[in-house]
Formats: C-alpha cells, sequence, structure tokens
C-alpha cells in the first residue's frame, strides 16, 4: 500500500484541517515522521489505520465514549479522508469517516460515519467497506504487524506464534490457495467417479449407428411437428372451454335471476301494500308533522311555565316569612339602633384594641426574633474571629515554610554538577577499563611474541629480539632455503640426465645403433652408482626445505600480524592515555567548580531535595486547608452582613410597631385596654 494523501480534521491534536501529501515524500524512496512528545504522530498512524479497517487500539472498540475521547474538545466535527494505492496495478482507493458533535449535548458524539471508494474511470465510485481489507489483501491484526507497527509493538512481531506466523504468510503471500490441495482432490475423485458412473450409463446403451441417428432424428423432427400441431389444437380447445365456461356462467347467472325475479313476483302484494302504508304515512307527515310539532312544544312551554310559578310561590312564601322575622328583629333592635353612633364608636375601638392585640403580639415575636438574632450574630462574630485567627496562622505558617525551602535553582544547578561528575567519573571508568583492556592485549602480544621466537626457528636469535629483526631473520633464512633449494634441483637434474643415460645403456645391444651416437659398437658401457636412492635423498631434504619454508611463511603472517596488532593497541593506548589526561582535567577543573560546601556529599543534596519536597507537601495541604479557611471567613462574613441587616429590619420594624402600640392606646375613649387583656384574639 502506498500513500497518496491524507487530510485530518477534529482528530486528537489537529483541531484544524491538516493534509499530508505523501507524494512529495515517498518520491524519495524512504521519509521519516519526526516530532516531540504529544505533537501527533501516532494520530496520523491512527487515523490511517481507522480509516481503512475502522478499528483502533488506542482506545475500546466500543462504548466508553469511544468517539467523544477521539474528536478534539475545541472541535463541533471529525473528518478522515485518506487516499492511498494498492494491489499489482496500483488502484487508487479512498476512505473517509466523518462525525458530528452534538450542539444540545457537549459529549454525545454519535458513531461515525465511514465510507469507502474506487477510482474508476476517473471518478471515485462507492463500495463495499469490506472490499478495501479484501484490496489491500491484511486483515487488521496482519497489517498492524506489517506496515503500521504501533509504539512497543515491534517485540510482539518477532515473538509470533506459529499459527499466527503462518497466518500472515498466507495473507502476504497469497499462500491460501495451496490449502485447496486436499478440497480439490476430493472434488476430483467425485467428478472421476460421477463421470464413471455416466459411461457405464452411456455403455448400457450400445453402440451408436449413424444411420440409426438420422432415423432417430427424423422420427424426432415428426414428432416435434406432431407435438406443435397438436400444442395449436390444445391452444383452440383452450380458448374453446373458456368461452363454454363462461357461457355456463352466465346461464347459472340467468338461473338465479330468473328464480329470484319469481320470488319478487311471488311477493309482489305484500310490496304492494308496504307501498301503499308508506304513501299514507308520507301523507300523514307532510300534512300534520308541523301542527304536532307545535303541539309539543306548546306543551313544554306550558310545563316550564308551571314549575316556575310553583317555585315563585314557595320564594314568595319565603320572602314573606323572611319579612317577618325582620319586623321582629327590627323591633329588638330599635333601640340599640338609637344609640347607634356610640356602638359603633365602641366597635371601633374594639377593632383597635384587637390590632392592638395582634400588635402587641408582633412586638413579643420581634423582640424575641431581635434576641435570638443578636446571639446569633455574637456567635456569629466569635467565628470569624476564630477563622481570622486560624487564617493569620495558616499565612504566618506558609510564610514560614516557604522561606525554609531551599533555592531550587540552587539545587537544580548543584544537582546538574553531580550529574556531570558521574558523567565523568563514568567516562574516566570506561577509559580506564579500555587502558586495562590495551594493556592485556599488550601483554598478551609480547607473551605470543616470545612464544614465536621460542620456536627452533628463531635459535639463532637473542629472546629480546624485535619484530624487524625477528622478520629480517625469516627473509635472510627464507632466502637461505631457497638457494638451497636452487642446488638440490641441480643436483637432481644431474641424478635424472645419469638415471637416463642409465637407461639406455642397458638397452643397448651389440650390432645395434646407439640412439645417441649411431655407433653399433658398444665397448664401454656407462656404469653408474645407485641413482634411486639419491633422487629419494634428494626428495627428502626438499620436502624439508618446503616444510622450512610454510614455517617461515606461517611465522611471518604471525609475525606482521602481532606487530600490526601491537602498534594498533599501542596507538589506542597512547589515545586513550591523552583521553584519560583530558577527562582528569576536566574532571579537576569540574571539581573546582564545586562551591557549595553544605552539599559537599550528594546525600545532603538528595536529603535537601526531599526536604523541599516534604515542605511543598505541606505546603500544599495547608494552602488547601488556607483557602477552605477563606472561603468559611468570606461565608461568615456573608452571614454577618445578612444577620446584621436582617437585626436591623427587625429592629426597625419593632420601633415602628411600638410607635404604632402608644398611638392605638391614645386613642382610646370608651373602653380600657385592661379590661379585655385576657380576652384572646380571634
Amino acid at each position: 500500500m502506498i500513500p497518496i494523501q491524507l487530510t485530518m480534521q477534529g482528530l486528537y491534536s489537529y483541531q484544524e484541517k491538516q493534509t499530508i501529501d505523501f507524494t512529495k515524500l515517498t518520491s524519495a524512496g524512504l521519509f521519516g515522521i519526526f516530532g516531540t512528545v504529544g505533537s501527533g504522530k501516532s494520530s496520523i498512524l491512527e487515523a490511517i489505520t481507522f480509516a481503512v479497517y475502522g478499528r483502533t487500539d488506542r482506545l475500546n472498540l466500543s462504548g466508553d465514549n469511544r468517539y467523544y475521547n477521539m474528536m478534539n474538545l475545541k472541535s463541533n466535527q471529525l473528518l478522515i479522508d485518506f487516499i492511498f494505492e494498492t494491489g499489482k496495478d496500483q488502484t487508487a482507493y479512498r476512505a473517509t469517516v466523518k462525525g458530528k458533535r452534538n450542539n444540545k449535548k457537549f459529549e454525545d458524539v454519535k458513531a461515525l460515519d465511514r465510507s469507502t471508494y474506487k477510482r474508476i474511470d476517473n471518478e471515485w465510485r462507492p463500495i463495499e467497506n469490506e472490499a478495501l481489507e479484501q484490496a489491500i489483501g491484511l486483515s487488521y491484526d496482519n497489517f498492524k504487524r506489517t506496515i503500521i507497527i504501533p509504539q512497543g509493538q515491534f517485540k510482539e512481531f518477532l515473538q509470533l506464534g506459529n499459527k499466527d506466523r503462518t497466518q500472515m504468510m498466507k495473507e502476504l503471500f497469497g499462500l491460501g490457495k495451496f490449502e485447496f490441495y486436499y478440497k480439490v482432490t476430493s472434488l476430483e475423485s467425485k467428478n472421476n467417479a460421477t463421470k464413471q458412473n455416466v459411461e457405464g450409463q452411456l455403455q448400457q446403451l450400445g453402440a451408436v449407428d449413424p444411420e440409426q441417428v438420422t432415423i432417430y432424428q427424423a422420427q424426432l423432427t415428426k414428432l416435434e411437428e406432431e407435438i406443435k400441431t397438436q400444442n395449436l389444437k390444445l391452444v383452440e380447445n383452450q380458448k374453446a372451454e373458456e368461452q363454454l365456461r363462461k357461457l355456463q356462467e352466465l346461464t347459472q347467472k340467468k338461473a338465479e335471476a330468473e328464480k329470484e325475479q319469481k320470488n319478487f313476483q311471488e311477493k309482489e302484494p305484500e310490496f304492494q301494500a308496504l307501498e301503499k302504508k308508506i304513501s299514507r304515512y308520507e301523507q300523514c307527515v307532510n300534512r300534520f308533522k308541523h301542527l304536532l310539532d307545535s303541539l309539543n312544544e306548546n306543551r313544554k312551554k306550558r310545563e316550564e311555565r308551571e314549575k316556575q310559578i310553583r317555585f315563585d310561590s314557595e320564594k314568595l312564601k319565603a320572602e314573606e316569612s323572611e319579612i317577618e322575622r325582620l319586623e321582629k328583629l327590627l323591633q329588638e333592635l330599635k333601640p340599640a339602633y338609637e344609640k347607634r353612633e356610640e356602638l359603633k364608636k365602641k366597635a371601633e375601638e374594639l377593632s383597635r384594641l384587637v390590632q392592638m392585640k395582634k400588635l402587641e403580639e408582633t412586638i413579643a415575636k420581634e423582640e424575641i426574633r431581635l434576641e435570638n438574632g443578636k446571639e446569633v450574630v455574637n456567635a456569629n462574630v466569635q467565628q470569624l474571629e476564630k477563622l481570622k485567627t486560624e487564617k493569620q496562622q495558616l499565612e504566618a505558617t506558609i510564610k514560614d515554610k516557604r522561606a525554609k525551602i531551599p533555592d531550587l535553582e540552587l539545587l537544580s544547578t548543584i544537582r546538574a554538577w553531580f550529574i556531570q561528575k558521574h558523567h565523568l567519573d563514568k567516562q574516566l571508568a570506561e577509559t580506564e577499563k579500555e587502558i586495562v583492556k590495551h594493556a592485556q592485549q599488550e601483554k598478551e602480544n609480547r607473551e605470543e611474541m616470545s612464544r614465536i621466537i621460542a620456536t627452533p626457528v628463531f635459535e639463532k636469535l637473542p629472546k629480546e629480539a624485535d619484530y624487524t629483526t625477528c622478520l629480517q631473520y625469516l627473509k635472510a633464512e627464507n632466502q637461505k632455503i631457497k638457494e638451497q633449494q636452487k642446488a638440490l634441483m641441480e643436483q637432481e637434474s644431474h641424478f635424472r640426465v645419469k638415471a637416463q643415460l642409465k637407461t639406455y645403456a642397458e638397452e643397448l645391444e651389440e650390432g645395434k645403433p646407439c640412439p645417441l651416437c649411431g655407433s653399433v659398437h658398444h665397448p664401454e658401457l656407462f656404469k653408474s652408482e645407485d641413482i634411486n636412492e639419491a633422487l629419494a635423498e634428494l626428495a627428502g631434504k626438499q620436502q624439508v626445505f618446503e616444510q622450512q619454508l610454510e614455517q617461515i611463511s606461517e611465522l611471518g603472517n604471525r609475525l606482521n600480524l602481532l606487530d600490526n596488532q601491537q602498534r594498533t593497541v599501542q596507538r589506542n593506548q597512547k589515545e586513550l592515555l591523552e583521553k584519560k589526561k583530558e577527562q582528569l582535567q576536566q574532571i579537576t577543573a569540574h571539581a573546582e567548580r564545586f562551591v557549595w560546601e553544605k552539599y559537599r556529599e550528594e546525600k545532603a543534596l538528595d536529603e535537601a531535595f526531599r526536604e523541599v519536597k516534604r515542605i511543598q507537601a505541606e505546603l500544599k495541604e495547608d494552602e488547601k486547608a488556607l483557602e477552605s479557611a477563606t472561603q468559611k471567613l468570606t461565608l461568615e462574613e456573608k452571614k454577618k452582613e445578612r444577620y446584621q441587616a436582617e437585626l436591623e429590619k427587625i429592629d426597625k420594624s419593632l420601633t415602628v410597631h411600638q410607635t404604632e402600640l402608644k398611638t392605638m392606646a391614645g386613642q382610646l375613649q370608651l373602653i380600657q385596654p385592661e379590661v379585655y387583656s385576657q380576652t384572646p384574639v380571634e
């Protein structure tokens, strides 16, 4: 799969729309995505995975507000638009994911709408989501193992089990078709069995005669024509049958209609009598209905008027009784009526007295409320003083603790010094380790040199001989042996000539010409000692010389290798010693920059950091307590203001009611308030 373009909006940290053009990146053959932690690198890979497969391992597959967690908190919509090419023909595909936030419910993000397309004739045509996975040829799990490997999961790819690795290889290289072998074999066996069965049935039919086939074909043609003729007749007969069936239905309907007509004819006198009755009824209705309606209406009106008359008569009797009662009452009240002004004034004073009673009750309640309010205000004032004291103590404690906090900048500087010191010490230890290692190598090289010099080849050299002396000695020995080999070769050549002459001499016969001089007389034949022993001895010496040359060559190679190793070790050792010297200078210079005697020991610095952490934790708790005390103090002050306002309101109302009571008491003339002091107010 080759990515072409990726567009994201509202996904994790990508609030605004961002488009990545991969064509510029893939044209280079190799590219990377770099950024700080949390910059959105993983979001790019996750957007591609979610667009293609609709799944992600970063969040749950369902539930737990997965889509809400994917959408940027400052965005109201989410968009992923991924275009890529895949397959042998590099066909272009497109996967889009869209989603919106519920405007009325912020945390409600519905399921994302995922669509897939394929480019056909330069047009994006929709396809099934499953077709996209088939085009890529990888399942979601294998896609994560081979194409996009999530951070920290490469180890899982290396440690795949046999089953998962086999399944992944099948998908990657299309090996699934080889699993159909047994199915194909089984199907082929079934087909062969069916084929044999059919062939057996054909054999039962016997041999096929071409003339007989022609006869059968003629008969078949004749039968087909006969069938066609019969079919035409059948169609005509079916049409005739249909007409006869319709005629039969009409005949049946006619019979039923005639039967029904006969019934109606038999009932004709009844219908005629009924018709006359209906006609007389209609005449009566037309002539007398309005008169009957008017009569019924007049009867209803008469009944209603009679009912009203009965009601008015009863009401008249009741009114007359009431008038009689009122006349008696008037006679009884007439004396009092003559004193109505006095009674009226007394009633007014009694009403005023009732108001005074109510005012006294109100004043008593307000005095109680005022007293209770003062107690509440006093308690509130005490609580305020307590909270103020607590707040001041917390502020003082916080101030003292902040003053006790060591200088974090200074501690950080000292910590950086110790970190640098540890780094320098570590570098020095590594350098010293390398120096010891090279010294050991140099020692081993010297021991190897001693073992080489101890070989018999260098027995003429002193044990303290160096590489150059040994190499020169080997070169001289090599030249000496080669000269000896040359002399041996000359001797061997001489002996071989003698051997050939001896062979010729042994083959000479008197009267036959010599192959060398042509003489037929051979008075003195060539005689020689045993040449074979001499040649064998020369061959033995030659072999010894070859072995010596091989040994010299091997020793020379070992010396050259050892010399190169020693030179390299010495050169590296020199560089390491220089490096150690520089590191010691750096350590010394770094140590001179330490000016904090109080923290000479790193334990003291660690203790200081722990102290800072402890004080900061205590400060955090104290600040929480201070914030709580401040909130309580503010709340109590608001309560105090509310209580005082309520007290002032009660006090003002009490003063008004007391003044009003005093005024009403001065207005009483006919009654004495003491007389009614125990009378309850209703």
